[in-house]
């Protein structure tokens, strides 16, 4: 897989994996801690790659390049903006620490997508995927403007912004499935993922 030279990969960590119970990142699946799964597809795709974190010294073993939030309590959209003030690239897929089913396909094609747009993302018919999309650092304007004014939804950021939007049969078509999208938020769902893998190996 090549690498691309034009964007950083981005990983979120710095949630507080309230609903999860502890942090989630480092909770094992398949063996190894859940942000490995997440760490290693990026790591094939991206040469220049950032994790978002409060707490470095929990994912020294990565050995990737980290930075904290400089708008601390503000949820994703807070690392959002410190990955983009921080990556030398004009543009970073971001990812949360907790989707380990990442499809290097998907995510490549988001990366190469043309035009003048703030932010490439899948939309799928449930919504919008802003933790599995690309960004601009033309975005770091209006983002700093909506913690400022301690709005950390990212659908309120998405509403200033000018989207590139993916469509689902667009994704389906290339990938097959959305499985990609799979996101750990609960124990139970970490469970399921897997039963889930056993079952198919």
């Amino acid at each position: 897989m090549s690498n691309i030279p034009h964007v950083t990969g981005v990983i979120l960590a710095g949630g507080s994996s309230s609903r999860f119970g502890k942090n989630k990142a480092l909770a094992s699946f398949d063996s190894v801690p859940l942000i490995q799964h997440v760490a290693q597809p990026l790591g094939k795709l991206f040469s220049e790659r950032l994790l978002i974190t409060n707490t470095p010294e929990s994912y020294e073993f990565l050995g990737w390049p980290m930075v904290g939030d400089t708008y601390l309590g503000c949820g994703p959209l807070g690392g959002i903006h410190a990955a983009l003030q921080t990556i030398n690239t004009q543009k970073a897929f971001i990812v949360g620490c907790d989707m380990p089913l990442l499809n290097t396909v998907l995510i490549s094609y988001l990366c190469n997508q043309s035009g003048d747009w703030d932010v490439a993302l899948p939309w799928l018919e449930a919504g919008p995927e802003p933790l599995y999309s690309v960004y601009s650092k033309h975005c770091l304007p209006a983002i700093e403007e909506c913690l400022q004014e301690k709005q950390f939804k990212i659908g309120l950021l998405l509403q200033k912004l000018q989207l590139h939007k993916i469509n689902q049969n667009e994704i389906l078509d290339l990938i097959g499935d959305l499985s990609t999208f799979h996101n750990i938020n609960y124990s139970d769902d970490l469970l399921c993922l897997t039963k889930k893998a056993n079952n198919n190996g």
